[in-house]
């Protein structure tokens, strides 16, 4: 169902992280956001 869609996390903390991962196993592309540099590396 999300296979092909684009998905934006806005900010990449503990629910990001584990938002990001759910929907890439769905088959999501997503795109994260995030302002602190340090998190936005890990990203």
């Amino acid at each position: 169902m999300l296979s092909g869609k684009t998905a934006v996390i806005l900010g990449y903390g503990d629910v990001g992280k584990g938002c990001a991962q759910a929907l890439k196993s769905q088959g999501a592309r997503v795109v994260v956001a995030e302002i602190d540099p340090i998190c936005a590396l890990q990203a």
